[in-house]
């Protein structure tokens, strides 16, 4: 790896004038080092950044350079939460890019609604030369006895210091998510019925996690007694 390749990308994010509930475009400009020297990449330009559920069952993105040049995007997703979902990029070109700071612009067209906290979906985005750093952590999650609880996902809160992160394990199965790297601290949040009439609790080890890059690392969660509390 170059010293270049070790410093930070940023940019300018901002959703679209005409978006509306049903669409919109993320639009990310003045892309640059943080010294404010252009990036030039030999492969891709790794993105990465929050969006809404589509309702249909692909990521609902499209990839439009402005301007337009040929590129390959590679797009992966994994689901947040029932209205959230992180999207990874890899936009391949054909050759070596050095990015123009004032005119390169990668428009995003997604469908779903990015009006209602456009700032959430903007502040996500994140930007990498000739990388995409993820890995991935697997939460076994045992079923419980109870009947109650067969509809129960387990939230799994990964906490780090800048942003966090609640993914969703189905109980009596092995869920892997794919999370960008860095150190995240793990609850167990207690699983209970929507009526909060039948709890369980719920512990998870080891209680941290440091996803890398490529990798893979288990996290496993035990359940005790359930119990029927009294309203």
């Amino acid at each position: 790896m170059s010293p270049a390749d070790t410093k930070k990308v940023i940019c300018e994010a901002i959703i679209s004038p005409d978006a509306t509930q049903y669409y919109g475009r993320l639009v990310i400009s003045r892309i640059r080092y943080e010294d404010d020297s252009p990036v030039t990449i030999q492969e891709f330009l790794g993105v990465a950044f929050k969006s809404p559920k589509s309702p249909k069952n692909d990521p609902g993105i499209r990839v439009e350079p402005e301007p337009w040049i040929n590129i390959t995007p590679d797009i992966n997703f994994d689901p947040i939460d029932d209205k959230t979902i992180a999207i990874r990029v890899a936009l391949s070109y054909s050759n070596s890019q050095t990015f123009d700071i004032e005119k390169e612009k990668p428009n995003f067209e997604i469908d779903g609604g990015l009006t209602d906290k456009p700032d959430f979906y903007t502040a996500s985005v994140e930007l990498y030369a000739d990388d995409l750093p993820s890995g991935i952590v697997k939460a076994i999650c045992p079923a419980l006895p109870d009947t109650a609880f067969a509809r129960f996902k387990q939230t799994v809160p990964l906490k780090p210091s800048d942003r966090g992160i609640d993914l969703h394990a189905s109980l009596g199965a092995n869920t892997t998510f794919r999370v960008p790297s860095g150190i995240y601290a793990v609850t167990a949040d207690e699983p209970t019925t929507p009526e909060q009439t039948v709890v369980a609790t719920a512990q998870v080890a080891p209680d941290a996690v440091t996803v890398k890059i490529h990798e893979e690392t288990l996290r496993e969660w035990t359940y005790d007694a359930v119990s029927n509390p009294v309203l």
